[in-house]
């Protein structure tokens, strides 16, 4: 049975907003409009401010290296609240059909807000797929098998050898 959910290392990618174009849905995921893009020259499809850390944790996080851990820490606790869930849901429907591209203003992407939602969503998309696999073998279990056999169980043609 083939997945609903593509494979992650092609379904979400992670690009600054200044870089060339490349094909896919393009998603800006800052809260604040890049420096020198005019909204026409943007070439973005959609802009989820609402996904993007709070001010305040932008502000504390300041981009300071010794800091990232925390901030990571924090972000994803922000992810989970219903406001970003939504956002992060959206997403994650999208990347069900086409490559989605998360795009920031950010020069540090390895260590930036844009990084950790990247992760946070392949690590979404991971557990579907697991979740969809477990499934499949569930399913797959509880219907091959009499009661009075558990799975793992040998039919007794095969259990008595040749």
């Amino acid at each position: 049975m083939a997945s609903r959910y593509p494979t992650t290392d092609k379904c979400v990618d992670l690009s600054r907003v200044y870089d060339p174009v490349a094909g896919g849905y393009r998603i800006l995921v800052d809260r604040l409009w890049p420096r020198g893009i005019s909204k026409r020259g943007a070439s973005l499809d959609e802009w989820l401010k609402d996904i993007a850390p709070t001010t305040e944790l932008r502000t504390w996080y300041g981009h300071e290296g010794d800091r990232f851990a925390e901030f990571r820490h924090r972000y994803q606790r922000e992810l989970d609240q219903p406001s970003a869930r939504h956002a992060v849901d959206h997403i994650l429907h999208l990347a069900q059909t086409e490559r989605v591209i998360l795009l920031t203003a950010t020069r540090d992407i390895e260590h930036s807000a844009a990084r950790v939602l990247l992760d946070h969503l392949q690590s979404a998309l991971e557990w579907r797929r697991l979740e969809e696999v477990d499934e499949v073998v569930d399913g797959w279990g509880r219907d091959s098998f009499p009661a009075s056999d558990p799975p793992g169980s040998l039919p007794p043609t095969l259990a008595s050898g040749p």
